[in-house]
């Protein structure tokens, strides 16, 4: 568990358990939510919750177990742990093992995820954990991790993962490029339509002409809608580039002018019904409160 002081400490670099989102392997957070996070702009930053709190508690005895069942001896390591020659990669380990260099990471997880770690002793665990561990290797120049992982509360697995210099190369390259997103105060490419949102929240009435990339989406998108039984992953990909080239456009055209697609912002009047049913719920009208979004429409 790291301090609040080190907590805010990580702005100023890329954090282990950042290293998956920042690579876009976090089904919960995106790189565009990172980047809030790194550049102050995140209204509400994550103060934690149920999962993180009984992580923190139980962190100690997982690592106990650990100790007990390879012989070796661990010690908590609280220093914040920067990359030599990559200043915007940090960490805080968990723990270390004594007098080896070897990092030690302790996980918490619920029985449901069981069938995605390995048999223990395997170097068999989630992609994201592997990105994590392999960002501490690099921070602390040590060819050796150990997770240990206490699942649903009453299975203890532990796992041993070799550095491997590929994928150590490819995360170095993927948060370079983040990194640099930061620097420049420029927001990384939407992954959903939640990023699109905070983006382009907005249209400004104007028209931006097609590129070939555009006319492409536009293409295949029409052709997916018309199939009954299109996997609904492809239309959602393909209004997000579409979505992403209008921004904060309303109208993208081909060469000639013809509108092939919008996204304009409407608005729609609902009953806030919360606050109906609080405090006049016979006065209806009085409560009605306007919503916008935007509406991508292919002609």
């Amino acid at each position: 568990m790291i301090t609040e002081s080190q907590r805010q400490a990580r702005n100023s670099f890329i954090g282990a358990s950042d290293a998956a989102t920042a690579m876009g392997i976090n089904a919960y957070k995106t790189p565009y939510d990172l980047w809030l996070d790194k550049t102050g702009q995140q209204a509400e930053p994550f103060e934690g919750n149920e999962y993180t709190y009984w992580g923190n508690v139980l962190e100690p005895v997982v690592a106990n177990r650990l100790a007990e069942v390879t012989g070796l001896k661990l010690r908590k390591h609280g220093k914040t742990i920067i990359a030599k020659d990559y200043p915007f990669m940090g960490c805080h380990l968990d723990y270390k093992v004594t007098g080896e260099p070897i990092v030690v990471e302790i996980k918490t997880g619920g029985y449901f995820t069981k069938d995605q770690w390995g048999n223990s002793g395997s170097d068999q665990i989630p992609d994201n954990y592997l990105i994590q561990i392999h960002h501490q290797m690099i921070c602390t120049g040590y060819k050796k991790a150990l997770v240990a992982v206490l699942l649903g509360g009453q299975e203890f697995r532990y796992y041993q993962v070799d550095y491997d210099e590929t994928l150590a190369q490819l995360i170095i390259e993927k948060l370079t490029t983040f990194w640099q997103y930061v620097v420049d105060r420029t927001p990384p490419p939407p992954s959903n339509n939640s990023d699109l949102k905070g983006l382009f929240p907005d249209d400004d009435g104007l028209s931006i002409e097609a590129d070939a990339d555009a006319i492409s989406w536009i293409e295949e998108l029409d052709k997916a809608k018309a199939l009954v039984k299109t996997d609904s992953l492809v239309v959602d990909t393909l209004e997000l580039q579409i979505k992403n080239f209008i921004g904060t456009n309303s109208v993208i055209t081909d060469s000639k002018g013809k509108t092939l697609a919008t996204w304009k912002a409407q608005t729609t009047n609902r009953i806030d019904t919360t606050q109906l049913k609080k405090d006049l719920p016979d006065i209806a009208e009085t409560y009605t409160k306007a919503t916008t979004s935007r509406v991508l429409r292919v002609k």
